[in-house]
């Protein structure tokens, strides 16, 4: 198992790592902070392969700690790889963090950014780095889609959605699909994907809505508000207006993927 350390203070960021890495065959989390040196001090004390590190901190500086460590392991065999992942767009911070120590930089502005991709990438940065090669353009490994469908799951069942067998099999895999899809308009997704949603669970488009629909308005009091927000902030503001059933299924992909 590779060991990661995740330097990151927004916890809904976390959040997403942490469903993602419990069920991970490679990677293993073994720390999160948001804090520059309480990520050093357990860096330089405890055994790890691998960082995530944002740049922007609660306390401290993300840039200030990569220094920080590429000095501590200068007369070092091994140091962890350390992948900085950043809001910041400024290509003149992503050189200084690499010219600092960091192995790679990863633009949360860049379209395919999200958490599963970082996690992918990282798995694949690793077995390059634990042979000893460098690949600044390491490509992005396909995660098997039964793994994707528990991530989803389980985002599902933190947030508070309650369903039945059947209903979960629909909404996950709706998802799924949506989490493919290129297009931009509600309309046009529910014409293209529940159709292919819906022959493969065997059921009719119209009891592939009814699905989705009865699971929401189950689950609605039960939804994490601050899932509510992310997903639907409309609805959350006006208790008469509901969520509908393309704007879960599309805001759920749109969150999964970052």
């Amino acid at each position: 198992m590779v060991r990661v350390l995740l330097v990151e203070d927004d916890e809904q960021t976390c959040t997403a790592y942490r469903q993602i890495l419990e069920h991970h065959r490679r990677l293993q989390l073994v720390h999160t902070t948001g804090s520059e040196q309480d990520a050093f001090d357990y860096a330089t004390n405890q055994e790890v392969d691998a960082m995530i590190l944002d740049l922007a901190l609660q306390t401290g500086d993300g840039l200030t700690l990569i220094i920080r460590l590429q000095e501590y392991y200068r007369e070092k065999e091994k140091k962890p790889l350390i992948m900085v992942v950043t809001n910041n767009a400024s290509q003149v911070t992503w050189a200084m963090a690499k010219e600092y120590g960091a192995d790679y930089v990863i633009p949360k502005v860049h379209m395919d950014y999200s958490p599963l991709a970082v996690l992918s990438k990282l798995e694949k940065a690793y077995l390059y780095s634990a042979k000893g090669l460098q690949d600044m353009n390491v490509k992005k490994v396909r995660q098997p889609k039964a793994y994707i469908r528990r991530h989803i799951e389980a985002y599902l069942n933190n947030i508070g959605l309650k369903m039945t067998d059947r209903e979960k099999l629909i909404i996950v895999e709706s998802v799924l699909k949506a989490m493919d899809w290129k297009g931009s308009d509600f309309a046009q997704l529910s014409k293209e994907v529940y159709p292919i949603v819906a022959r493969k669970s065997h059921v009719s488009r119209y009891s592939l809505e009814k699905y989705i629909r009865t699971a929401l308005r189950r689950s609605w009091n039960r939804i994490d508000e601050t899932a509510k927000q992310q997903l639907c902030p409309y609805a959350a503001r006006d208790p008469k207006r509901k969520m509908t059933n393309t704007e879960f299924i599309v805001n759920v992909a749109k969150y999964l993927k970052g």
